[in-house]
């Protein structure tokens, strides 16, 4: 039956009625996320007939077939089928009315109730609009192409909906003691009634996120919770705390991933009525905005104030102690609000252990705010320290203007094992972007024509320039309208109108040390002579105007993390980074060793310097998990370097990874010097005679040069093998990228003997160059159940040398994305996608699909 609109909707509350009908049909729990309240009543028939909470107004029947003032004809509840709607007879009265009984429910406007309404694929989307099948039956659901009319003068529809939408209410138990979730729901409100364990048993379901809220009961005890995996499955993420106060609700975030049968458990706010209860046995620290460093700290009405003071006690932290900031407040950086470095003295130690992690995470609602800036080089990190840097986690912060990198960690040898970086938003930091609020790539820009430079200005000449070498003009100037020829010996100038300009190095993010060569503030120089130290350290001038160095080194450089070197004008930090990186989140391990990091769901985007994430040298199972990456970054979105083990294999899981091509901020772009374009995913083995080993699985890659790139050796030697296993990815390339190298999955560089390739289940979707672009001489090398080419086409494709494809490959077979052109874009697979079950099953658990999704 269509609506009858100039009654029904002539009223707000017509949509919220309609809700309150079919919640009463179900019998829906009143307890959950969203508030649906009824607005003010401005009608006088709603006064008179409208549901009411409590009292005498109520609309039950008197016995006799009546009540008051009811006028023929007019409806007094919402109809929801041809016959039996509620209506006055014209004699006070209708008919088989039973004394005592309600015919409207009530309408309790403190409850909280949920109705999530979701379209077909369940990517939970809020949907607002209501209508009726053929058979009168109320539907819920959306999204563009499915939307439903109120307007039957419309032909959309006609009130109805697809067949396929459905009401997912959530899962609620108000006695709960623990037991197995129920995986097919995304939502579950649980009261509990009892200390409980959770168990997560999903095994064989696809990809899902479930949300659960746990309260705590109004009145007397309160309870424990925990989260267990079945199945064998593996847990990661910070382990939910429980609050311990009356009322007090956790919200819980569990994503399934199949692929490794494991979950990573996120506690998304926690306390959202109380402050979570400190964990058994354990000190916890508070700081917040509104506290002072001369309270105690150790509870949420008198925290810290400050970073320093959070410094001073990290030595004194012990396993499972937790140093918890106040959600959206923000740390400015100041002298009393240093970055967070680690380990750089016995003070500054932090050690948890395997079993009791050290938490630093926020309270309340929503993530605390680091802002370095411009002046402390990172938010949180530890360089080749001295002293104990293990099992500790750091969750829920955004990091934003640290001028060098904003959460990494540099060591040797495995000395930094248990470290897990989740659930942090950084933005904006690394050399040449900590001073932007938008997007960058930190590459400094190239040579423009008549432009105006300032003096220290750092360029890189697009032409005559085969080293890639970068310049800085010695005053303020304005370039000529041609290019000239540039001197690629460093040191070396060469006039340029009214500029002169001065070779001060490689193009990549640092320079080498140029006598009498004036420096920006932040410059960072690789000195060549008096280095020795064990690292080979690189250094920063940390003022903040330009300098001018010496015509000759210093005697000696100052191997000491933080001491300075004077130069003439100049004063050198020594940063304590080994090698040319200045990545912005990560762990490198510079002589290797079992660190085990976990880097899980995470943005990070917008970052100079070298890569947005980097994982080096870790042997001991590092996990990189559900990130979203770029755009915006100097050299590879996601780079990977010697990471993993045959026994104990570095596993990339679930991210999505973009250099920003579209927008002009991938580093090729800015940096004609390179080679091939900028790659979303980088891995190679770099280490003599030790194999390396990755499985990439579920990552998409998009709007980059180039979407997975590998290297079975990255020092140029046979003795380095590699095993890379590429399943169940999308990438999803420009085709109009003309310079350098584009594929969907490239090899670069080194012999592959002894080494091994896998790619099955993937899609590889445009690219200029290849889509498939592997050379000769992999010791084990299998293609196939891949789809080549995708929508947009295969540029071409070479594997092993050869140009077969798989039997089972499809070739540019449109997947038939959700929405590949959207902003993100949605590459899941659309109901009758073509690679939908065309995968080979067992190679990502619960998925048998070509592509990510």
């Amino acid at each position: 039956m269509p609506y009858r609109r100039r009654r029904f909707l002539s009223s707000g509350n017509a949509i919220v009625a309609v809700l309150w009908l079919i919640l009463a049909a179900l019998s829906v729990p009143t307890m959950a996320l969203a508030q649906f309240k009824m607005p003010d009543q401005k009608s006088a028939r709603l006064r008179s007939y409208g549901p009411m909470t409590s009292g005498t107004a109520i609309l039950k029947g008197n016995g006799v077939g009546g009540f008051a003032n009811a006028i023929s004809g007019t409806d007094y509840a919402p109809p929801t089928s041809s016959n039996g709607v509620l209506k006055g007879n014209g004699a006070g009265g209708f008919s088989t009315a039973v004394s005592g009984t309600d015919y409207v429910p009530p309408v309790d406007v403190n409850n909280h109730t949920t109705v999530a309404a979701h379209d077909a694929s369940n990517d939970g989307k809020t949907i607002n609009e209501i209508g009726t099948d053929a058979a009168n039956v109320v539907h819920i659901g959306g999204g563009a192409a499915s939307a439903i009319s109120l307007d039957n003068s419309t032909s959309l529809n006609q009130g109805q909906f697809s067949a396929a939408a459905y009401l997912d209410f959530p899962v609620t138990n108000a006695n709960w003691s623990g037991g197995t979730e129920n995986c097919t729901q995304k939502w579950h409100v649980f009261t509990i009634a009892a200390n409980a364990t959770l168990t997560l048993s999903c095994a064989g379901n696809s990809n899902q996120t479930l949300d659960y809220l746990i309260y705590q009961p109004n009145t007397g005890s309160t309870f424990s919770y925990t989260f267990a995996a079945g199945n064998g499955a593996a847990l990661y993420g910070a382990a939910p705390t429980p609050c311990a106060a009356n009322g007090c609700v956790d919200q819980i975030e569990v994503t399934w991933v199949p692929s490794q049968n494991d979950y990573i458990v996120n506690q998304l706010q926690s306390n959202l009525t109380a402050v979570a209860a400190c964990p058994a046995g354990q000190t916890c620290y508070y700081v917040a905005a509104s506290g002072s460093d001369s309270n105690s700290g150790t509870d949420p009405n008198h925290p810290w104030l400050t970073t320093g003071k959070v410094e001073s006690i990290l030595a004194t932290l012990s396993p499972g102690d937790e140093v918890l900031f106040h959600g959206g407040d923000t740390w400015t950086a100041s002298a009393s609000n240093a970055d967070m470095v680690f380990g750089d003295t016995s003070a500054h130690a932090v050690a948890g252990s395997a079993a009791k992690p050290i938490l630093f995470s926020t309270y309340g609602t929503g993530r605390a705010i680091i802002d370095a800036n411009n002046t402390n080089p990172y938010c949180f990190g530890a360089y080749n320290p001295g002293f104990n840097v293990e099992y500790f986690t750091i969750n829920n912060f955004e990091c934003k203007h640290a001028w060098a990198s904003a959460i990494y960690f540099v060591n040797s040898g495995g000395k930094m094992p248990g470290i897990t970086i989740s659930n942090n938003y950084v933005h904006n930091t690394g050399p040449g972007c900590a001073t932007s609020n938008s997007g960058c790539s930190g590459l400094p820009p190239a040579w423009i024509v008549s432009h105006s430079y300032a003096a220290g200005s750092l360029i890189h000449p697009n032409a005559n320039n085969s080293n890639g070498s970068m310049f800085v003009p010695r005053g303020a100037c304005t370039s000529a309208t041609s290019q000239p020829a540039w001197p690629q010996t460093i040191g070396s100038t060469v006039s340029d109108n009214s500029c002169t300009w001065t070779n001060v190095g490689s193009a990549d993010d640092w320079l080498d040390w140029a006598g009498s060569t004036s420096y920006p503030a932040h410059s960072y120089i690789e000195p060549g002579t008096n280095n020795a130290g064990v690292f080979g350290a690189r250094y920063v001038f940390t003022n903040n105007s330009s300098c001018t160095s010496g015509a000759s080194y210093p005697t000696s450089w100052n191997q000491t993390v933080g001491g300075a070197t004077s130069d003439n004008t100049c004063t050198w930090m020594n940063t304590g980074i080994a090698g040319h990186y200045k990545n912005q989140v990560g762990l490198e391990d510079d002589a290797g060793g079992a660190d085990g990091v976990h880097i899980l769901n995470n943005t990070v985007k917008w970052g100079g310097g070298h890569n947005l994430i980097e994982v080096h040298r870790d042997y001991g199972g590092a996990i990189l998990q559900g990130n979203i990456v770029g755009p915006g970054n100097s050299h590879n979105v996601v780079d990977s370097h010697s990471a993993g083990t045959l026994t104990a294999p570095y596993q990339v899981i679930g991210n999505v990874a973009t250099c920003g091509w579209s927008l002009g901020l991938c580093g090729c772009q800015q940096n004609a010097g390179c080679s091939n374009d900028t790659a979303a995913f980088f891995y190679d083995n770099e280490i003599n005679a030790t194999t390396s080993s990755a499985i990439y699985q579920l990552n998409v890659a998009y709007d980059s040069g180039i979407g997975f790139q590998v290297a079975a050796n990255g020092n140029g030697t046979t003795s380095a093998f590699l095993v890379a296993k590429y399943y169940n990815n999308t990438a999803y390339l420009p085709t109009n990228i003309s310079a350098g190298e584009s594929d969907g999955i490239y090899e670069s560089g080194g012999s592959a003997a002894n080494s091994t390739i896998d790619l099955r289940n993937n899609i590889f979707d445009g690219a200029t160059s290849h889509s498939v672009n592997i050379g000769g001489g992999w010791s084990s090398a299998i293609e196939d159940y891949n789809d080549i080419g995708g929508a947009q086409g295969s540029p071409g494709f070479t594997f092993n040398g050869g140009a077969t494809k798989g039997s089972h490959d499809l070739t540019n077979v449109d997947p038939k994305y959700i929405n590949a052109s959207a902003s993100p874009p949605n590459f899941g697979l659309q109901a009758g996608s073509p690679c939908l079950n065309a995968g080979l099953t067992g190679l990502t658990s619960g998925n048998s699909n070509i592509g990510a999704f």
